[in-house]
């Protein structure tokens, strides 16, 4: 007993340090890449970076890390024309892949909450949608870019549903993008007068 107690708060310590981690050398590197030090060339491969690191760790740990790191997701330049696939589409198709299962799956298609009806109502409108469009093309990629947006929040309900202590955790995890940027903003204010 004492023996399992010790591995669950190694584990738990484990896992705070890794996230913590990743988050600093994400920042990092968001910062040296917006100032110029870094060429933005690394950013690709900093996004698989992420990909192996949101692949192999705990769900939940990807989430909290996810939330975190929300207003500091930049785009990735894939090619000189194509540069506005932004990191959180990549790594938010990542997390829902490991959360899906084919019982998942089932509910999915099946809707039994009212969570479940509003997405599909939502879905469904923005689909018909496209017949109004000015711009097939362009109301496809909006469409793509929902769903794309929706996968994050389909995950996060599930796990809070089934976690509430994991509620307060993304609680806490949302406070500090919130912080660092009011941060920010507050020296930018301050440098301009």
């Amino acid at each position: 007993m004492i023996a399992d107690f010790i591995r669950h708060w190694k584990q738990k310590l484990f896992s705070a340090v890794r996230l913590n981690g990743i988050f600093a050398v994400h920042l990092l590197l968001v910062a040296t890449v917006a100032f110029g030090w870094l060429p933005r060339a690394v950013v690709p491969y900093w996004t698989l970076l992420l990909v192996i690191y949101f692949a192999s760790a705990p769900l939940e740990e990807s989430v909290l890390f996810f939330a975190r790191s929300i207003p500091f997701f930049i785009a990735i330049p894939i090619t000189a024309e194509f540069d506005s696939l932004n990191m959180w589409r990549v790594l938010s198709v990542v997390i829902f892949l490991r959360w899906l299962s084919v019982e998942k799956i089932k509910n999915l298609l099946r809707p039994n909450s009212l969570l479940a009806y509003s997405l599909w109502l939502i879905v469904i409108l923005a689909a018909l949608s496209l017949f109004t469009a000015p711009s097939f093309t362009l109301a496809l990629r909006r469409l793509a870019y929902f769903v794309n947006l929706s996968l994050i929040g389909i995950v996060l309900h599930d796990l809070v549903v089934r976690n509430a202590v994991f509620a307060k955790r993304v609680v806490r995890n949302l406070t500090i993008p919130t912080v660092i940027v009011t941060m920010i903003g507050f020296f930018q204010l301050a440098t301009t007068y």
